[in-house]
């Protein structure tokens, strides 16, 4: 590291960017919901996405959404974000 510091210089301190990763923010994997994995069939189905990334899926690709194969569970995640997060009405 002497060989980065200028002569007669202190090194600069540098300073760690520190981001919290909240399990709120980035909470919903993609396989666990079957028509979002068909919507976002180019992503990794493992990834997690936030309410904000699933919303834009279901909502640029709903023409695409097979309402009748909903199941129970992906029912209640669309709901959620449709009454929490102001989703489009799909259901």
């Amino acid at each position: 590291m002497d060989i980065l510091r200028p002569l007669g210089l202190p090194m600069p301190k540098i300073e760690e960017e520190v981001v919290e990763f909240s399990i709120d923010r980035a909470q919903i994997r993609i396989c666990d919901y079957p028509q979002l994995r068909a919507l976002s069939w180019q992503l990794n189905h493992d990834l997690l996405l936030t309410d904000e990334e699933a919303i834009g899926i279901y909502e640029r690709n709903k023409r695409f959404l097979e309402i009748n194969e909903i199941d129970e569970h992906e029912r209640v995640l669309i709901q959620r974000l449709i009454d929490e997060c102001g989703m489009e009405q799909l259901l």
